[in-house]
């Protein structure tokens, strides 16, 4: 037999271990149909490699495409997303959604569509996690004096214009 230790190191490919000492334990690891343990490993290394996401209207194809790109760039560097899609309802309670996303030990936090003026409940709870070491984006409209995330707000009316622009140097009327 083996210790515990021998084989987590092994599994980790520490170069401590022997090479056959590790071959034989990566062997019988796949045998028995072994998967590590990504709670303990978060538990130990204090990263769980998720970035959890409160969103609405996934059915909107900008929200598709912007999670389609999370999860491809975030997946790049290791990380997994947990998705918490918001109905019309649910955006009232994003504070309880938020909550249950911390709760998984996320290692970052992004939320779609919060407005400056409505959620301040919830930009309050955001605060609360960024003073407790969650680092968290928004995206969508802020209150100025926030400071509760990192915002990434995005201009419709400056994208308009540009389009707008655009067709008419292309010779549309």
């Amino acid at each position: 037999g083996m210790s515990a230790n021998t084989v987590s190191l092994a599994l980790r490919e520490d170069p401590r271990v022997a090479a056959k000492t590790a071959a034989r334990v990566r062997s019988a690891a796949e045998a028995l149909g072994y998967t590590p343990n990504a709670v303990a490993q978060g538990l130990v290394g204090r990263s769980t490699k998720v970035i959890g996401a409160a969103m609405n209207e996934t059915w909107n194809p900008v929200r598709q495409e912007l999670l389609h790109e999370l999860r491809r760039a975030l997946g790049a560097a290791g990380y997994q997303l947990l998705l918490a899609e918001l109905d019309a309802s649910e955006q009232e309670n994003m504070p309880t959604s938020l909550r249950r996303l911390a709760s998984y030990q996320v290692d970052g936090l992004v939320v779609g569509r919060l407005s400056a003026g409505g959620d301040e409940v919830a930009w309050e709870h955001l605060g609360k996690l960024r003073r407790h070491g969650l680092p968290t984006v928004v995206f969508g409209e802020f209150p100025s004096s926030s400071t509760a995330a990192d915002v990434v707000h995005l201009d419709f009316d400056a994208a308009a214009s540009i389009m707008a622009r655009h067709l008419r140097e292309m010779g549309c009327r």
